[in-house]
């Protein structure tokens, strides 16, 4: 778990149409990552 405030892993996954999609494209944005299973 994360801490508040905290810079989240290099995290690179593929989109709903099957391309590459990385946090790092979102540049300085904040951002909530939701996992469920």
């Amino acid at each position: 778990m994360l801490k508040d405030g905290s810079k989240a892993p290099k995290i690179e996954l593929l989109d709903q149409d099957g391309k590459k999609f990385s946090l790092a494209s979102l540049g300085k944005k904040k951002v909530l990552v939701y996992f469920y299973p």
